[in-house]
């Protein structure tokens, strides 16, 4: 196994930069695929990554930031949550940074500040007012960046990254110093028809358009206009310029680099599409970024519009199997997977690669292998997959192991069910998508599956057993004694939907087991079970306790209180939604009472003062608004009416994900054409997810041909083509 130097970077910030954090990890994996054959990598850490345990939070995370090497903070509007020791976790990390690096030299430390909207006297809130300080403290010793918008960040902390491993190495060694083919047979050649544009010629038009483009350029560099940097006076134009740029990023990713275009480049030639002429090697370079484009958020495919499928198909297999950069053959392959595209019997190229992306030398390329064959090979293929389910690789041999059962689905459920059941650890995994298939599964498969070691599982089991009649009714009393309550309560379920009647007392039996705790103990059990709206859990909620004692949950300062306000909305919505409107319009201030008063109630007058400065607290009040506001419009979603449209369009662009999410979710069910214009704005400023909410809420909302899709389909948006195509 090869052993490559570390980089160890930490990044510090607080959780208001949720894509800008997914980014990091995106860009750890795409470097370290680029710089594979020079012995380093990086590994990027941040608080999610650090163990949780006993004792102060900030103490598991700390001993990161004493081991980094490299220390990036980002921040934005939030300035973090209090550790005892410091204002927030981020200013303590930090301080720490900052003291290695004054004794050591050690980490280098960069800065990345958001940009912030300063003409709003809204925005400048107390956190807001804290991160100017911070910034005009260190400005003069630390190095800053500022950036607008995610494009900007990753150009910035790529082109640091990539600094950073330069001086590490000396050098990058260029592409043909370190390649090192993956094809170890039926070597496939990059030529064919894996670019779709024939060679042009010194007459053509390529040449004739950048002949003119050098001629610009040359008489810029003759009159000066360059060194004096007088972009006034250039003849060279902004299209002349990025005209150059598509040339030189394409040659330096054949003979230096291997690199891809960025973000601004690709959409400053996708807005000159009609103007620009490209070469082979210019298409080829435009065609591996595309499919390296994981976020979706480079247009392109314009360019291949008219490419013949088979010769897409040969491209992109061409790709999987024979291109050197590893971050591209497995986004090549994901791109085959997500497509369905199979290996193609009269295309002998897309059958070697097929095999060969199983032997690659880089993991990730092999787990991305195994998981496609997974998904599109059948019995006879096994034998491809077989050797990887015993691999020293954890990820390769989890893959393996679901890559197999997935295959065996398509032929016997027996022998599927047979194979995961000895691999606890990876049932486990992939629980909630083996859930998904148990109605495809053949009833002796489940059966065998009883025993396992996953009450929820478990319980989902008993329940597919009982729709199909394979358990008599009185058979499921035998699971009201199960030691799991998960168990006892899907038994108790199926029961009860079949007329059984259960005394108080049975139901209390059920519910408590062999346990003695009080039922309001039990209740809270309950609620911190119910995830995900878990009908099951909210049914024997709703069976076993009344409204008074649900309300007795609702408490401002408990973990499970807005679990407890959801439940009344989701059951009690005849008389309960018009409070829940009160609530969102008065900021629930009714609920912070109550919650007051039964601290006073519980520990007198002398715990007041602390819990009510609790109430003040902004980060802490911002926690528990967004869990109360996310469970109210929830309600709202599940129960509301036509007038709650305007209640979910005052937090369609609020600042927590969760919140517009739930927000979108009532836009859908009672929003109209109105509604279209915020949405599609969420499509260009949100985060991946609300992105994709919003374009499957506006294709709901304005459908067909001659709604919204059509629109979508003229985009250049990968992803809003996928939507539409899947909406149509």
């Amino acid at each position: 196994m090869e052993t490559r130097n570390i980089l160890h970077v930490f990044v510090a910030s607080p959780s208001d930069l949720e894509e800008e954090r997914k980014l990091c990890t995106m860009l750890e994996r795409q470097t370290n695929s680029e710089w594979e054959e020079s012995g380093w990598a990086i590994r990027i850490d941040a608080w999610e990554d650090c163990p949780r345990g006993v004792g102060r939070p900030q103490d598991h995370i700390n001993p990161k930031v004493s081991t980094c090497d490299i220390f990036i903070g980002m921040i934005w509007r939030k300035w973090g949550t209090p550790t005892g020791k410091y204002s927030s976790g981020f200013e303590e990390e930090y301080e720490l940074a900052l003291n290695r690096y004054a004794e050591s030299g050690s980490p280098k430390i960069f800065l990345f500040f958001k940009g912030l909207d300063i003409n709003n006297m809204e925005a400048f809130t107390p956190d807001v007012n804290r991160i100017l300080e911070f910034k005009k403290r260190v400005k003069d010793t630390i190095f800053i960046n500022e950036f607008e918008n995610i494009n900007d960040f990753e150009r910035m902390l790529k082109s640091t990254i990539t600094r950073l491993l330069v001086e590490k190495t000396k050098g990058y060694k260029t592409a043909q110093e370190t390649e090192i083919s993956t094809v170890e047979s039926k070597k496939i050649e990059p030529g064919p028809a894996s670019i779709p544009q024939s060679i042009e010629t010194k007459s053509g038009p390529f040449a004739k358009q950048l002949s003119d483009v050098l001629e610009h350029l040359t008489e810029d560099i003759h009159a000066g206009n360059i060194d004096h940097i007088r972009p006034e006076n250039m003849i060279s134009t902004k299209f002349d310029i990025s005209r150059l740029n598509l040339l030189a990023n394409s040659l330096s990713s054949t003979f230096i680099s291997n690199g891809i275009l960025g973000n601004h480049e690709i959409n400053f030639l996708y807005a000159n599409k009609e103007l620009i002429l490209m070469s082979r090697i210019e298409r080829h370079l435009v065609m591996r970024t595309l499919i390296n484009d994981e976020y979706n958020h480079c247009p392109g495919w314009y360019w291949f519009r008219s490419t013949a499928p088979d010769v897409i198909q040969e491209t992109l297999f061409w790709f999987a199997g024979g291109d050197r950069d590893a971050g591209v053959r497995e986004a090549a392959i994901k791109l085959l997977l997500r497509a369905a595209i199979g290996p193609v019997p009269e295309l002998p190229t897309t059958t070697a690669s097929s095999l060969l992306i199983l032997r690659d030398r880089s993991p990730m390329v092999r787990v991305a292998a195994i998981e496609y064959w997974g998904k599109m090979g059948n019995k006879d293929d096994l034998i491809n997959i077989e050797q990887y389910v015993d691999d020293d690789e954890e990820d390769i041999r989890k893959a393996a192991i679901r890559a197999k059962f997935d295959i065996l689905m398509r032929s016997s459920t027996v022998a599927a069910f047979r194979h995961i059941k000895n691999y606890p650890r990876i049932l486990h995994s992939f629980s909630t998508e083996i859930i998904a298939m148990l109605p495809k599964a053949e009833s002796e498969a489940l059966i065998e599956h009883l025993d396992v070691d996953d009450n929820y599982y478990k319980a989902q089991l008993i329940r597919e057993l009982v729709n199909r009649k394979y358990y008599a009714v009185d058979d499921l009393r035998t699971f009201l004694k199960h030691k799991s309550l998960k168990v006892r309560v899907a038994a108790a379920l199926q029961l009860l939907k079949h007329g059984t009647k259960f005394t108080p007392e049975e139901l209390d039996l059920i519910i408590k087991g062999d346990e003695s705790d009080s039922k309001s103990k039990m209740l809270e059990w309950l609620l911190s079970s119910w995830q995900h709206d878990d009908q099951d859990i909210l049914e024997l909620i709703n069976m076993n306790f009344d409204r008074r004692e649900i309300e007795a949950q609702v408490d401002w300062f408990s973990t499970y209180g807005y679990l407890a306000y959801k439940a009344l909305g989701f059951y009690y919505s005849d008389t309960y939604l018009s409070r829940v409107r009160a609530d969102i319009s008065d900021d629930f201030s009714k609920i912070k009472d109550l919650s007051i008063e039964k601290i006073r109630g519980e520990c007198g007058e002398i715990a007041v003062p602390a819990f009510s400065k609790l109430l003040e607290k902004e980060d802490i009040r911002d926690y528990k608004t967004e869990e109360f506001l996310g469970a109210a419009l929830a309600s709202i979603a599940r129960n509301g009416s036509n007038d709650d449209a305007d209640i979910a369009r005052q937090f369609l662009d609020h600042h927590d994900q969760r919140v517009q999410l739930k927000a979108i979710e009532i836009i859908v069910k009672f929003g109209d054409k109105r509604d279209l214009a915020s949405l599609k704005k969420l499509m260009t400023n949100g985060t991946l997810s609300v992105k994709e909410a919003a374009a499957k809420a506006a294709l709901i909302l304005s459908p067909g041909i001659n709604g919204i899709a059509h629109e979508f389909l003229g985009s250049g948006d990968s992803g809003l083509i996928i939507a539409a195509l899947k909406s149509l």
